[in-house]
């Protein structure tokens, strides 16, 4: 026995899934003359894009590379203030070099 029999004639149709979008809210008329609205185009445009910023300092395992030592060694030195000329830079648990500092000290070798 079908659906539709067992209903007394009448076939059962699939209604289309209600469209589920928050209502949307209407903009105000905005004066542009009084408008301070913000324009997030106009302030990515000004802000540096990663090609522009170069990175000014070398990572631990460069630095060990360029002075030709094992990373380990070069930590050790820094934590024991053994290589306090390399000026390291602590940023949490990351140590960084100057590019500037040892270039110049590996200028001075060539």
């Amino acid at each position: 026995m079908s659906i539709s029999t067992a209903m007394g004639g009448a076939s059962l149709q699939t209604m289309p899934p209600r469209n589920r979008r928050a209502p949307q809210k209407k903009k105000r008329a905005v004066d542009a003359a009084t408008s301070t609205t913000h324009n997030p185009v106009k302030e990515i445009e000004m802000q540096p894009t990663k090609q522009e910023i170069k990175c000014r300092t070398y990572s631990a395992a460069d630095t060990a590379l360029i002075l030709g030592i094992g990373k380990s060694t070069l930590l050790e030195n820094v934590n024991r203030g053994d290589a306090d000329h390399l000026r390291a830079i602590r940023v949490g648990t990351t140590i960084r070099f100057p590019i500037a500092v040892i270039d110049g000290l590996t200028a001075g070798a060539a």
